[in-house]
């Protein structure tokens, strides 16, 4: 049964922030365009790399609470509503310091904004009475869709979910690969090194390059992503065109 991050939903990331800042002109110089889009973008492309790398989940046919999985699978479809459009006018943004917004696009930036509050405030309402909605009470479509909606959170709801997710993930209720990723997110808002490594960035010092996100304990990542089902970082980075150059030690 293919999961629901796939290939033509790539463009699940949070970019209504990005998006309302390139739009609006606040952001001018193009390779901070172009850096914003691809931060956005990676998120769903590590996404769509972890659902490829993991191994096919048979769906239990009758999940515990089959309407509440119902639910929730309803709320992924809305989580995903607007933003291939606005995806297109993200790449569209990004690609000239010239280029103007979309009529309506600020109309659909608001909606989709509405639809992620909505979706969160019952997402904790469901937590709140049944703990994290995994793969036991509502299935995998159901709790995958409950992974999206908090991996398109701000960074304080992360924080709050991320343990609770976490040990739901180790007791086998949700994949330990969306656990690894969503933690090294929180690390990397955060400001601190990641563990997994499955965050890259581009920023205008890079002129819109990718570079890999600085990895605690690196030497040893390949062994930490191999625990959570996670492929080799040197073959994860060649999904995006990129060589992994192991970080020098630094010499004393």
């Amino acid at each position: 049964m293919p999961v629901l991050v796939s290939l033509p939903n790539i463009v699940l990331c949070s970019i209504i922030n990005g998006l309302r800042m390139v739009l609006s002109g606040r952001i001018k110089d193009l390779s901070m365009r172009i850096s914003l889009f691809v931060l956005c973008l990676l998120v769903n492309l590590s996404s769509h790399l972890i659902a490829q790398d993991a191994p096919p989940v048979q769906e239990k046919p009758s999940p515990i609470l089959s309407d509440l999985s119902a639910e929730l699978i309803a709320m992924g479809q809305e989580d995903q509503k607007f933003r291939a459009i606005l995806h297109e006018a993200m790449l569209k943004a990004s690609s000239s310091p010239d280029a103007q917004p979309a009529a309506g696009l600020d109309e659909l930036m608001t909606k989709q904004a509405e639809i992620d509050r909505k979706n969160l405030v019952r997402l904790e309402e469901i937590i709140q009475k049944h703990g994290w909605p995994g793969k036991k009470l509502v299935g995998e479509k159901g709790s995958v869709a409950a992974f999206l909606i908090l991996q398109h959170s701000e960074q304080a709801t992360q924080e709050k979910y991320l343990q609770l997710f976490k040990k739901a993930a180790q007791s086998g209720d949700a994949r330990m690969a969306d656990a690894a990723m969503l933690e090294d997110r929180v690390l990397m808002r955060q400001g601190k090194k990641q563990i997994y490594g499955t965050q890259l960035q581009s920023n205008g010092q890079s002129n819109g390059k990718l570079f890999l996100y600085p990895i605690e304990d690196e030497a040893n990542v390949d062994a930490r992503r191999e625990s959570v089902g996670l492929p080799p970082i040197r073959e994860y980075l060649k999904h995006f065109g990129m060589e992994y150059l192991p970080t020098r030690p630094v010499q004393p």
